[in-house]
Protein backbone atom coordinates (compact mmCIF):
# COMPACT_ATOMS: atom_id res chain seq x y z
CA UNK A 1 0.00 0.00 0.00
CA UNK A 2 1.54 3.54 -1.01
CA UNK A 3 0.92 6.50 0.78
CA UNK A 4 -2.14 8.15 -2.15
CA UNK A 5 -3.86 4.13 -1.14
CA UNK A 6 -4.04 4.60 2.54
CA UNK A 7 -6.10 7.76 2.44
CA UNK A 8 -8.80 6.08 0.03
CA UNK A 9 -11.35 4.47 1.95
CA UNK A 10 -14.89 2.68 1.30
CA UNK A 11 -17.47 1.42 4.16
CA UNK A 12 -15.96 -2.25 3.61
CA UNK A 13 -12.08 -0.49 4.35
CA UNK A 14 -12.89 2.56 6.38
CA UNK A 15 -9.65 4.89 6.69
CA UNK A 16 -7.05 4.55 9.62
CA UNK A 17 -5.26 6.92 11.17
CA UNK A 18 -1.87 6.44 12.20
CA UNK A 19 -1.28 7.60 15.36
CA UNK A 20 0.62 11.23 14.43
CA UNK A 21 -1.73 11.74 12.35
CA UNK A 22 -4.66 11.23 14.78
CA UNK A 23 -3.05 14.06 17.20
CA UNK A 24 -2.49 17.07 14.31
CA UNK A 25 -4.28 19.60 15.66
CA UNK A 26 -5.92 22.71 13.68
CA UNK A 27 -3.09 25.68 13.64
CA UNK A 28 -5.75 28.36 13.89
CA UNK A 29 -6.87 28.04 17.94
CA UNK A 30 -3.79 27.09 19.09
CA UNK A 31 -2.21 30.54 17.27
CA UNK A 32 -5.16 32.19 18.49
CA UNK A 33 -4.39 30.92 22.07
CA UNK A 34 -0.68 31.90 22.12
CA UNK A 35 -1.21 35.43 21.03
CA UNK A 36 -4.29 36.25 23.48
CA UNK A 37 -2.13 34.51 26.18
CA UNK A 38 0.93 36.76 25.29
CA UNK A 39 -0.89 39.87 24.80
CA UNK A 40 -2.20 39.58 28.07
CA UNK A 41 1.17 38.94 29.53
CA UNK A 42 2.26 41.99 28.06
CA UNK A 43 -0.14 44.27 29.34
CA UNK A 44 0.49 42.67 32.83
CA UNK A 45 4.29 43.38 32.36
CA UNK A 46 3.35 46.95 31.26
CA UNK A 47 1.26 47.59 34.09
CA UNK A 48 3.67 46.20 36.66
CA UNK A 49 6.33 47.98 35.67
CA UNK A 50 4.26 51.32 35.57
CA UNK A 51 2.87 50.56 39.57
CA UNK A 52 6.33 50.69 40.33
CA UNK A 53 7.92 53.73 38.55
CA UNK A 54 3.73 55.68 39.63
CA UNK A 55 3.58 54.16 43.55
CA UNK A 56 5.59 56.96 45.64
CA UNK A 57 7.91 55.34 48.05
CA UNK A 58 8.73 55.88 51.73
CA UNK A 59 12.43 55.14 51.11
CA UNK A 60 12.19 58.37 47.85
CA UNK A 61 13.66 61.22 48.25
CA UNK A 62 11.02 64.11 48.51
CA UNK A 63 11.05 66.79 46.46
CA UNK A 64 12.45 70.07 48.21
CA UNK A 65 10.00 73.09 47.44
CA UNK A 66 11.54 76.72 46.65
CA UNK A 67 12.85 78.48 49.75
CA UNK A 68 11.19 81.46 50.97
CA UNK A 69 12.05 84.86 49.97
CA UNK A 70 13.26 87.21 52.28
Amino acid sequence: MNATDRHKHTDAHPAELTPTEARQASNRPMTLRVLVIGTCLVILAGLAVGAYFYVPSDNRPAVQSAPPRP
